[in-house]
């Protein structure tokens, strides 16, 4: 009988435990979720300025390895 009373206390002490951390999980994907949103558009706009400086460069780069001269 105390073996179970036990077991029960145990069972709800862990699952109280498991309770608080989703509580905890559901905060912090909440925060990220909104700094997500409210950066998304200029995080954007970053990335696409990067990717064309990268192409850009690498258009360069080709240009130097086969010899061409590039107008400035």
């Amino acid at each position: 009988m105390e073996r179970t009373i036990y077991d029960t206390q145990e069972h709800q002490s862990q699952s109280a435990g498991d309770l608080e951390a989703e509580k905890d999980f559901k905060e912090t994907l909440q925060k990220d979720c909104a700094w997500v949103k409210s950066h998304f558009e200029a995080r954007s706009e970053k990335r696409e300025a990067e990717i064309d400086s990268l192409q850009e460069a690498k258009g360069y780069l080709a240009g130097v390895e086969t010899g061409e001269e590039l107008a400035p």
